[in-house]
């Protein structure tokens, strides 16, 4: 990833009747260094802020909380889709992540893994 970084986002279907709270959870992937992070965070353009967490290396593949109990304005559920948009800068894929079980390795260790035959 570059100083331009890059975006990535989901939609998510929500009741427009309901008020809500938000926990943006991220993996450490590749955020040592100061300029390694999320750039934005943003919610049908409700804007979060920035995220700079600070793990021990780049292949801390652990995860942090960069926002929580976060109270959504009631416009931006108002359509019943919310939009999650991040911009990422100067990351890369230090880690492998499994989104279903909910954990991330070093990518390193997977490729010693896969190099022992494991």
């Amino acid at each position: 990833n570059s100083d331009e970084g890059c975006q990535d986002s989901t939609h998510v279907r929500v009741n427009r009747r309901v008020r809500y709270e938000v926990t943006v959870t991220t993996a450490l992937v590749d955020m040592a260094e100061h300029s390694e992070r999320l750039a934005s965070v943003s919610m049908n353009g409700f804007e979060l802020g920035e995220c700079n967490p600070s793990p021990e290396d780049d292949f801390d593949c652990g995860y942090s909380d960069c926002f929580e109990g976060e109270l959504l304005p009631a416009e931006a559920t108002s359509s019943g889709t919310v939009e999650l948009k991040v911009h990422s800068v100067r990351t890369s894929a230090d880690c492998h992540c499994n989104r279903l079980m909910g954990f991330c390795y070093s990518a390193m260790d997977a490729a010693f893994g896969e190099a022992a035959g494991g």
